[in-house]
């Protein structure tokens, strides 16, 4: 009796670690991985290069969303556009 009690006790302490690191590294990649709606948006004044190809300047009360972040941005928008599309 005492040896299933030991080992309910070790099981369930075996299931708590693993749910706890689990949680821990969901929590850690997310903290890595910007939100998909958040973008790095350069705020004016600022002067920008275009690939080494141009030069764009910002003015004042203006913002400029990168490439990279454009792309994702876009990204984003058309999953949502195409998820709700699919479920219509």
């Amino acid at each position: 009796m005492k040896n299933k009690r030991w080992i309910a006790f070790l099981t369930l302490l075996m299931l708590s670690l693993f749910t706890i690191s689990s949680a821990l590294q969901v929590s850690a990649a997310s903290e890595n991985e910007p939100a998909p709606d958040e973008y790095d948006w350069i705020t004016g004044p600022a002067s920008v290069s275009l690939d080494g190809k141009a030069t764009l300047e910002v003015p004042e009360s203006h913002s400029y969303l990168d490439k990279a972040n454009t792309q994702r941005s876009y990204l984003t928008v058309m999953g949502s556009l195409t998820g709700m599309k699919s479920e219509a």
